[in-house]
């Protein structure tokens, strides 16, 4: 029996069908209730559907769906791009740019306020739907953590430190479980394997998860979500190139383990999901023989729950490093923006359908030229 009374909706989250927003005109609220087990319901109809919805209730501070199912339906489509850095006038700029991306959408990115300082060779992640991005550990604020609102992004604010500092690294969470984990990293004269989490709703310290395999920077790292194995590839060590991909349980501390090799060593690539579909896209960096450095455009991919080496997965137009991906996770978009290819930084934007073997196409442009950037999403982290 369900007990039926009036709730105010204080925030709609996210989508009811991909691409379908339920501000869109045509989409109606049609009733809200509470179930017989306390959990908040509400339902939407167009062209005479009527299906559950996710919503957020301020008053208790959580998400319900009904049913458990439903959260499949739910998609994440904002991407934020920050920092970063360009020299296209000759002049090196360190960014403080944020520029916002609709991953449903084709099109350009249009500019935010920017953040409270500039960051680059930096790293971020989010709790997917909770809508909560954090950035850090950039060149020049190497163990400072920023944080904000994803969807509603409006400034930055400083969320804590890191107990050890560096810049060049990675980080993965567990989404909506709230927690991430930030790793490697390097300053002027050291490498660093450790691994430090920490929660990203209330930051109350970051605390030792254990390390990885090697010290490296420059490497770059994934998860799928709330099914909580998050992945880290390739990387520089400082005495070589890495092509090593290890991963950790994102809710239980402890040592990196082996999960298999790239098909060949990178560096300042980009990684992203479509989050617990399963699936890891590796994108671009360079590389490095032992003669001759090389330059990729290829883009390999894993199934995140199954140990294995990665797999061709198609390419990008360009060879590019410096560049950053990120997802709207179970929507099964990555977008890849800006980056290096051949000395001169780029503003474009590429995407792929995570699912579908093939060749990036073009999305869309940055409002300006930039490298060494990153970019998160409320779809994937």
């Amino acid at each position: 029996m369900l007990n039926m009374m009036n709730l105010e909706i204080h925030y709609i989250l996210g989508y009811s069908t991909p691409g379908k927003n339920l501000n869109e005109k045509g989409w109606v609220i049609k009733k809200i209730f509470y179930d017989d087990q306390g959990r908040f319901i509400t339902e939407a109809y167009a062209e005479n559907i009527t299906i559950p919805i996710l919503i957020f209730d301020k008053r208790e501070e959580y998400y319900y769906h009904y049913p458990s199912e439903d959260l499949s339906i739910v998609i994440g489509n904002t991407a934020l791009v920050t920092g970063g850095f360009n020299s296209i006038s000759g002049t090196v700029r360190h960014l403080a740019s944020v520029e916002k991306i609709n991953i449903s959408a084709l099109g350009n990115a249009f500019m935010m306020p920017d953040l409270i300082q500039s960051i680059d060779i930096h790293a971020s992640t989010s709790n997917g739907l909770h809508d909560k991005g954090v950035i850090g550990c950039g060149y020049f604020n190497l163990n400072t953590l920023f944080t904000f609102s994803i969807d509603n992004y409006s400034s930055s604010y400083i969320f804590g430190t890191l107990s050890v500092s560096g810049y060049g690294k990675t980080a993965v969470s567990n989404g909506t479980n709230d927690r991430a984990v930030f790793s490697g990293g390097r300053n002027s004269s050291s490498y660093y394997s450790n691994l430090e989490y920490f929660n990203i709703v209330s930051f109350s310290g970051a605390n030792n998860f254990g390390n990885m395999t090697e010290p490296k920077s420059g490497l770059n790292g994934t998860s799928n979500g709330t099914n909580e194995r998050g992945i880290f590839t390739g990387g520089y060590r400082g005495s070589g190139f890495s092509d090593k991909i290890e991963y950790i349980t994102i809710s239980t501390p402890g040592n990196a383990l082996d999960f298999g090799n790239l098909s060949m060593n990178r560096v300042y690539h980009s990684c992203t999901s479509n989050d617990r579909n399963d699936r890891a896209l590796i994108i671009g960096g360079y590389s490095y023989t032992g003669s001759a450095t090389i330059y990729l455009n290829t883009i390999e991919y894993l199934t995140i729950s199954t140990l294995s080496n990665s797999q061709d997965f198609g390419d990008l137009p360009l060879e590019i490093f410096g560049h950053t991906s990120t997802s709207n996770g179970i929507g099964n978009r990555a977008i890849h923006c800006g980056g290096n290819n051949n000395n001169v930084q780029i503003n474009t934007i590429y995407y792929n359908n995570i699912v579908s073997l093939g060749n990036s196409l073009e999305f869309g442009f940055l409002n300006e030229p930039k490298l060494y950037l990153s970019a998160v999403s409320n779809g994937q982290h």
